[in-house]
């Protein structure tokens, strides 16, 4: 997935049209669209100001992760980390103590299996 799969998601998890996005980067359109598409890609600059603008860091737009390949998010966590941003502090919450939840029961015994909590 490229930086610009990356922009999509996010704008498309905060209802956000790419014409919107880019009068908010002072960019043109077709510009962001040559981002998105991953035909271009954007200067650190810009990059820095993508990244403001959508209230992720660049390691997450860019996907840098510091422990190795071992350590990348597939697709659907990365989509869950984007979404989760988007919540309300109480429904973040909620979702945490979900997890941990899930986290702390799943594999008893081994009788709980991916599709059971």
């Amino acid at each position: 997935m490229g930086v610009g799969d990356r922009i999509r998601k996010i704008l498309e998890s905060k209802d956000l049209s790419q014409r919107e996005f880019a009068e908010r980067l002072n960019i043109a359109p077709t510009t962001l669209s040559g981002y998105i598409t991953n035909k271009r890609e954007p200067d650190i600059g810009t990059l820095k100001n993508i990244a403001l603008n959508l209230g992720v860091s660049l390691d997450f737009l860019l996907e840098v992760n510091v422990e190795g390949d071992a350590a990348r998010l597939d697709d659907e966590e990365w989509e869950m980390i984007v979404l989760y941003r988007t919540l309300a502090e109480e429904q973040k919450g909620l979702i945490l103590e979900q997890i941990k939840w899930m986290s702390k029961h799943n594999g008893k015994n081994g009788k709980h299996g991916k599709d059971s909590c």
